[in-house]
């Protein structure tokens, strides 16, 4: 079983996280992602004991190595997969390492998911401890998904957002055949406008039921740790109830958008098509770097909030400033990235067919909407991934009092 990424659900339980992630690669069970894990609180985080404590009521034994030289474990490829300590942006935080080649290290970060290093850099970070799975004995029982939303719910939501655009596109269907707008299409249009506000209607009533079921979780009579739960319980809501539905809206909008536009007019279908491709290229090689400088730049913000000595203060914040300038530039290119391929890619249009004026602006826009429809596709699929990230958390934080 490919190994896979379980988020930590509380501030100091990358450890727990880790050991699940470990138990699901050695039993090729998913429902260890939603073991139940031991309360830290404000206390201090799990010891290597109390992780192959919690390890052995799952069924696995793990074995606590202290490594002389971590360079020697990288190149070992018998101890993967393993769980190691890193020191990071001043503190310690447990991750599960999964492979080590060509002069990287692939490892699941329970904070920020997969994550890749090279081996001088992770060998520097490694505190030299080190957990291998011994054995494992399928004795825990399974564990229940949690789910905060039905899955009645989900469906409904899911349905309802699908419908608007799947109407719209019948009518325009209808539309562009009848070559006339008559009684039929008009219906269309209207149905697509009345399931729209009813969607809408049905997701805000779900979130208040949702807000009356859970909300209460967020109390604490600690201002600093309120202001967390807040946060948190905000980023899973958002996430839960607008992320498979908006995906799947969006898809039908790309799907109808490319067909009506490119419709006859095979030189602007093959200009979607290469702004399509460039953007998947874009997400696969250029979005994980992008991830990598908030990765960074939030270190440093780490390092500023944790530095006790003036000196070091000020070097955190001369080291944020710098981060803080390469991520706007970052992402300010980012953001031009698709207006200005939209353009490259008119003009390409409008050497490959009869050039005018109109033929170039009507081909740039059109690219233009591909590419603002297609980032909110992009956008829908992190609001599922952060879905995915947070609720570990809610679940353990939340729903134990709804």
């Amino acid at each position: 079983m490919r190994a896979r990424i379980v988020y930590q659900a509380q501030e100091k339980g990358c450890g727990y996280a880790a050991v699940k992630m470990a138990l699901m690669h050695a039993s090729g069970r998913k429902d260890f992602a939603y073991a139940k894990e031991p309360d830290i609180g404000s206390g201090q985080a799990p010891s290597i004991a109390d992780l192959v404590r919690y390890a052995s009521l799952m069924g696995m034994k793990l074995g606590a190595y202290k490594a002389r030289d971590p360079r020697e474990v990288l190149t070992s490829k018998s101890v993967f997969p393993f769980i190691c300590v890193l020191r990071d942006s001043g503190r310690l935080h447990a991750v599960y390492v999964v492979s080590a080649s060509r002069g990287r290290v692939g490892f699941l970060d329970p904070s920020s998911g997969r994550r890749t290093a090279s081996q001088e850099e992770f060998s520097s970070a490694m505190e030299g401890t080190v957990l291998l799975i011994e054995a494992y004995e399928d004795v825990a029982p399974k564990a229940e998904k949690p789910r905060p939303i039905g899955v009645l719910a989900e469906i409904a939501a899911t349905a309802l957002s699908a419908l608007p655009p799947m109407l719209l596109l019948a009518g325009l269907l209808l539309l562009s055949f009848a070559g006339r707008l008559g009684l039929a299409a008009l219906s269309l249009f209207l149905l697509s406008l009345a399931s729209s506000l009813f969607g809408k209607w049905h997701i805000s009533r779900a979130m208040r039921r949702f807000d009356i079921s859970y909300m209460d979780g967020v109390d604490s009579s600690v201002p600093s740790r309120r202001k967390e739960l807040f946060a948190r319980y905000h980023s899973y809501k958002a996430a839960a109830f607008s992320g498979m539905p908006m995906a799947i809206s969006s898809c039908l909008e790309l799907a109808a958008s490319s067909f009506f536009l490119s419709f006859g007019d095979p030189t602007l279908g093959l200009g979607i098509a290469i702004m399509l491709l460039a953007l998947c290229l874009k997400w696969i090689f250029v979005s994980p770097r992008m991830e990598a400088l908030k990765r960074e730049v939030g270190g440093l913000e780490n390092d500023f909030l944790s530095s006790d000595s003036l000196r070091r203060r000020t070097e955190a914040i001369s080291g944020l400033r710098n981060g803080s300038a390469r991520f706007s530039s970052a992402l300010l290119a980012e953001s031009a990235f698709g207006y200005v391929l939209s353009v490259c890619i008119g003009c390409l249009c409008l050497l490959m067919s009869q050039p005018s004026a109109e033929r170039f602006v009507f081909s740039s826009l059109s690219l233009m909407l591909i590419y603002s429809i297609a980032d909110k596709l992009r956008d829908s699929f992190s609001k599922m991934s952060t879905k995915r990230r947070e609720e570990g958390y809610f679940a353990f934080h939340f729903m134990r009092r709804g």
